[in-house]
């Protein structure tokens, strides 16, 4: 009888039942990442700016409400620059949206692998040049911070660094040098088949660049409770509590990913191709079946898990291979005797047929 598959656990002619997402951070995760691809495509829609006629000045607008605790060119500034919607703001779209579909439940992931595989590769793809773009915003001058606000006020060098670069394109090159790592990494550990490092490693990367989304809903909420309040906000304060915002969400977005990971968290984030011998017991087959985000905190007994399932499944793979070629050896073989036989029965027929006609 045929094995069943070792994710979903149904044999070759079961239908898939797909579950619902048991998760709810992966699942919050997945909301916020579809929530910036409305934000950049459909409303606001930062990715028309300069293109759609009437868009800039819908956004100028929005920019010039009082109760909106952002900067008034924070959804405009880009229309005029091309290089910054081409690299950065259209990328982080498509990044956004393979982001969400590679959190899927593993069920549906593992009903179809090579779409999980391939919008992981484009979700890869599409974070080098929202890497890239990154600093061509800086070099424009479309990263801004209330130290700036402050210091073109007062002349003073307040939130600078000692090399002299503000406080906050220091980290942000920081946090984009990390969103590139984790990216490397989580590719790397794909391709050596370390499942459950791979989907820690990705988790990781997503938390690094979802922080954006975050902070946008975040000034959304804020700017509703202003709105109801009467709450005006002067230009300073509207470059420091977006300041404030930005931090607060790469504090929850970066520390809550690594805190998840190392917790056990994502046990419904699972690889998409079969896992050998999921249906071992024990801690080592349920690290072998699970492929989770940090199973048991991930470590060394992770590592050996993998490394064991990647051996069993290598294994499998040299039995079914072995004894293939031993079926066919077979079937080459079975015809020989029964042709001898036959070979066999007409000589002897021969023999029969000639004493005969002698006796007669």
């Amino acid at each position: 009888m045929p094995a069943a598959n070792g994710v979903t656990g149904l044999g070759p002619g079961q239908p898939l039942r797909p579950r619902v997402v048991h998760d709810p951070i992966l699942a919050a995760l997945s909301v916020l990442l579809l929530y910036m691809v409305c934000w950049i495509f459909m409303f606001p829609a930062t990715s028309w700016s300069g293109w759609l006629p009437g868009h800039e000045r819908l956004m100028v607008w929005l920019g010039e409400l009082d109760f909106v605790p952002a900067p008034r060119d924070v959804a405009s500034k880009h229309g005029p620059h091309t290089a910054v919607k081409l690299t950065h703001i259209l990328p982080s779209g498509v990044w956004s949206l393979c982001g969400a579909m590679q959190l899927a439940p593993p069920r549906l992931r593992a009903a179809a692998p090579r779409l999980h595989r391939l919008t992981g590769r484009i979700m890869l793809a599409a974070a080098v040049p929202v890497a890239i773009g990154y600093f061509v915003m800086e070099a424009r001058g479309l990263v801004g911070g209330s130290h700036e606000l402050q210091s073109a006020a007062t002349g003073s060098s307040s939130g600078r660094s000692s090399s002299g670069m503000p406080d906050n394109h220091l980290a942000l090159r920081g946090l984009n040098a990390w969103f590139v790592l984790t990216a490397a990494v989580a590719l790397v550990q794909a391709r050596r088949r370390r499942y459950a490092s791979h989907g820690a490693w990705a988790l990781r990367h997503v938390a690094s660049g979802a922080w954006v989304v975050l902070q946008r809903l975040v000034i959304m909420v804020v700017s509703s409770v202003a709105m109801v309040g009467g709450v005006k906000w002067s230009e300073e304060a509207r470059y420091d509590v977006f300041g404030k915002i930005a931090v607060a969400a790469i504090v929850v977005c970066v520390t809550g990913a690594e805190v998840y990971v190392r917790w056990g968290g994502g046990a419904g984030l699972r690889p998409a191709a079969p896992v050998a011998d999921a249906s071992k017991s024990g801690s080592q087959g349920k690290g072998m079946a699970a492929g989770g985000i940090g199973y048991d905190g991930s470590g060394a007994e992770l590592a050996a898990n993998e490394e064991q399932a990647a051996a069993g499944a290598g294994s499998v793979r040299r039995r079914g291979a072995g004894r293939e070629r031993a079926g066919e050896q077979g079937q080459g073989l079975s015809p020989r005797p029964q042709a001898a036989a036959g070979s066999g029965q007409a000589t002897g027929g021969g023999k029969r047929t000639e004493a005969n006609a002698k006796a007669k």
